[in-house]
């Protein structure tokens, strides 16, 4: 097959790690991939050398051009799977001047609940939870077929080389207990809520640590907030890790937890419970679908609740080796492997039903 993997976004997240590894995996199973994208995206770097990466301007929400590539696309590809807001925007449009027998080679990739206006005119949307299924369902009028494929990783990655040293992460106090959260600092991720339920955990448990890695938009504000909390020097900001030190820094954590507001199913995750972590998280997101009982579940939005329950397992060696277990046998369901096979056999069915149509 021909195919076109598209994104707008420059930075780095689970968006995009999906996009890479989805992209070099098809590659390597035999298939002509192009991922288009804008100039300066830190995941060019991370593709295959045998996938051939293209910059489109991405100028705004109606780039003739960018839509003229997208509508030219289908004459030539056999799929165009766009993630993300712009690169799903503007495909969109194309698709509604394509034939009608190419105008179902066009997928669009829900990662979260984004806004319906971004996938407008998309007919075939490929969704990364169940929870993320019913949302679009229920508010993107136009589509004609959605699917639910959750995200997988490659369960080889989880052998780290040297999981000390490579992260900004004190080691010389074994009995420190050590809290990560590891995510964009955007509202939907959580972490005022979880610096507010740290505070509660300090009064009782004044060794435990908590490490926040990642970057984003709102990381002066939570750095602010920690210092206004009086909890600053409990907490580590480690800033943006690499692709490749991800589990080196889940190796060394003894808890993760998951405050998330809003969640379709959420990478970091998959790369904490496949590297053993027991994982404390808020009920009603897509995190319930991805952990289910091989984590701590709390009411969404229940501070005292959270700190409650990082209380328990820090409490209990038995209870953090038994939800550790259970996290490393929960995360064989979600390997890279499982979601190729899956949206390969979309792509098929997809191609399918455009034979079927001559």
């Amino acid at each position: 097959m021909k195919i076109i993997q598209s994104t707008s976004a420059l930075g780095w997240g689970g968006a995009e790690k999906i996009l890479v590894e989805l992209s070099n995996e098809l590659f390597r199973r035999g298939h002509y991939v192009e991922v288009w994208t804008r100039n300066g995206a830190k995941l060019i770097d991370q593709l295959d050398r045998g996938v051939i990466s293209k910059t489109l301007p991405f100028l705004n929400d109606y780039d003739l051009y960018s839509i003229f590539l997208f509508w030219k696309a289908s004459k030539r590809f056999d799929i165009i799977h766009t993630h993300l807001g712009r690169a799903c925007k503007l495909s969109g449009i194309a698709s509604a001047f394509s034939n009608p027998l190419n105008r179902n080679k066009y997928i669009a990739h829900m990662h979260s609940y984004h806004k319906p206006k971004h996938y407008e005119g998309h007919k075939n949307i490929l969704c990364i939870s169940k929870d993320v299924e019913n949302y679009v369902n229920q508010n993107f009028h136009w589509n004609k077929e959605t699917w639910t494929i959750y995200n997988g990783i490659s369960l080889n990655d989880t052998n780290c080389l040297n999981p000390q040293g490579l992260l900004n992460i004190d080691h010389e106090n074994c009995n420190e207990m050590k809290i990560g959260l590891l995510a964009t600092f955007k509202w939907e991720k959580g972490h005022i809520h979880l610096l507010e339920s740290f505070r509660i955990l300090l009064a009782r448990f004044p060794y435990v640590r908590l490490y926040l890695a990642g970057d984003g938009p709102l990381r002066s504000s939570v750095e602010q907030h920690a210092l206004d909390l009086g909890i600053s020097e409990s907490v580590n900001f480690v800033g943006f890790v690499e692709p490749e030190n991800v589990f080196s820094f889940w190796e060394q954590m003894d808890i993760a937890c998951f405050p998330s507001l809003l969640e379709g199913l959420p990478l970091a995750a998959i790369e904490a419970i496949s590297s053993g972590c027991p994982i404390v998280y808020y009920g009603d997101t897509g995190l319930v679908e991805l952990v289910a009982e091989a984590g701590i579940m709390v009411p969404w939005g229940d501070k005292e609740a959270l700190a409650s329950a990082l209380g328990q397992l820090i409490s209990s060696r038995g209870l953090r080796n038994e939800m550790s277990d259970r996290s490393i046998k929960r995360s064989r369901e979600f390997s890279i492997e499982n979601m190729i096979s899956q949206i390969l056999d979309l792509y098929s069915e997809i191609l399918g039903e455009n034979n079927s149509s001559h």
